[in-house]
C-alpha cells in the first residue's frame, strides 16, 4: 500500500498539478493513518491541505479536512480530530459537490467518526 501511495505521489510530482499533488498528499496520509502511523499521517494531510489554501482547491478541501481529522484522530488527539471533522462538514455544506462526490465525502466523514469514538 505505501510503495503504491508514494510511487503515485512521485508521478504526480513529475507531472501533475497543483490538484494532483494535494490529491497525492492526501492519499499517503490516508494510507499512513491505516497503519497507525499518526505522524506521518499528519504530515502528509497538512501538506495537502496546504496545497488547497495556497491554489483555492476548494472543491477537495472537505475531503482533505476528514484527512486532518482522520491524522489527528490515529495520532490520538480527539479534540483536534473533531475540529477538523466539524470543518469538514462546514466545508461540505458550502463546496458545491456533485451528488456522487457528496456521497463519497459523507461516508469519509462517518469513518472518521467512528474512527474518533474508538
Amino acid at each position: 500500500m505505501l510503495q503504491l501511495v508514494h510511487s503515485s505521489r512521485y508521478h504526480w510530482g513529475l507531472v501533475g498539478k497543483p490538484r494532483n499533488f494535494a490529491i497525492a498528499d492526501w492519499q499517503v496520509s490516508r494510507a499512513y493513518a491505516a497503519l497507525g502511523e499518526g505522524r506521518l499521517a499528519l504530515a502528509y494531510a497538512f501538506s495537502s491541505l496546504k496545497c488547497c489554501e495556497e491554489e483555492g482547491l476548494g472543491d477537495i478541501v472537505p475531503s482533505v479536512l476528514e484527512g486532518m481529522a482522520r491524522a489527528y484522530a490515529v495520532s490520538g488527539d480527539a479534540a483536534k480530530a473533531r475540529s477538523y471533522l466539524s470543518k469538514a462538514k462546514t466545508a461540505l455544506k458550502s463546496a458545491g459537490i456533485e451528488p456522487e462526490d457528496m456521497r463519497i465525502y459523507r461516508s469519509q466523514i462517518g469513518d472518521t467518526e467512528r474512527l474518533i469514538r474508538g
